[in-house]
């Protein structure tokens, strides 16, 4: 499984909840894999977007020295896609591979998916199509089916040793001009911007 937002206890828990559900064994797509004689899914990993721009934010850290104790953070958004695919040895409609996956697409509406998407600091975007991907194995049609899942997701970076200095007070002059009676010219004293 290769995607920056999900490590390896996010990718298993995402993983052994799909399997869960669709009570299929299920694997990512790029981990070591056995064969089995029955259905089972693989799950993939789709490129990671960028959304909008990343903005900087910073925290006070009174423990740095002056001149770096204002600690920067990226924050951004991204989005992502995970595409399931389950494979199955039987053409019967009863069985074939969609079967599963339409089972799948509403269960990620129930609750349990809900606070693991919570857990997991994950958004549910949107579900694509469900597609027939049938291909042949061992000289047999074998039954395929996939679903891509789009996701987003917050991310952020904070580095410590790139503390910056701030302002502590800031004098402010205002000049309004064009009044009634004349120019006006206002000091004011802003403290602890």
């Amino acid at each position: 499984m290769r995607c920056a937002v999900l490590d390896d206890d996010a990718g298993e828990r995402l993983r052994a909840w799909i399997e869960t559900r669709t009570g299929l064994v299920t694997s990512w797509e790029d981990q070591p894999e056995t064969y089995t004689p029955d259905d089972y899914i693989h799950l993939r990993m789709g490129p990671m977007v960028r959304v909008g721009q990343d903005g900087i934010r910073y925290t006070h850290d009174p423990s740095k020295p002056a001149g770096q104790d204002m600690i920067p953070t990226v924050v951004g958004q991204r989005e992502f896609v995970l595409t399931v695919e389950v494979r199955a040895w039987s053409q019967e409609l009863s069985v074939a591979a969609e079967v599963p996956l339409s089972k799948l697409e509403l269960a990620l509406q129930l609750p349990s998916f809900q606070q693991l998407c919570l857990d997991l600091n994950l958004g549910l975007i949107t579900t694509g199509p469900i597609m027939q991907t049938d291909a042949v194995v061992d000289e047999r049609v074998q039954s395929r089916a996939a679903m891509d899942i789009r996701f987003a997701t917050s991310i952020h970076l904070t580095d410590a040793d790139e503390g910056q200095s701030y302002i502590a007070t800031a004098e402010v002059e205002t000049t309004l001009q064009g009044g009634v009676g004349g120019d006006i010219v206002t000091n004011d004293l802003v403290g602890d911007v």
